[in-house]
């Protein structure tokens, strides 16, 4: 069991993330974090102020609930998002 356990884990081949790939979830890494942060710091100074002693508890509880959506969110959503851009908009001349 354990001659076929080693051999099935050496014999199997890795292959890289493709650069596309690691743009893709980069992209989505970035812009899910900044907009997360941007709308949720919004949203919270919006409802209790910047003076209320919670704001950043709050901001940072509204974030960590927030950003987990957002992260496969951007990742799945963008691809169409951009096929409808060049659908939209006038190819350029």
């Amino acid at each position: 069991m354990e001659k076929i356990l080693a051999l099935s884990l050496t014999s199997q081949e890795h292959e890289p993330i493709s650069y596309q790939m690691k743009y893709r979830l980069f992209m989505a890494f970035t812009m899910s974090f900044l907009m997360t942060a941007i709308m949720s710091g919004v949203i919270i100074f919006s409802r209790i102020g910047l003076s209320d002693p919670n704001f950043w508890h709050a901001w940072r509880e509204a974030f960590l609930l927030s950003w987990p959506v957002a992260l496969p969110t951007v990742f799945f959503i963008s691809p169409i998002a951009q096929f409808i851009a060049i659908k939209v908009l006038p190819k350029p001349r």
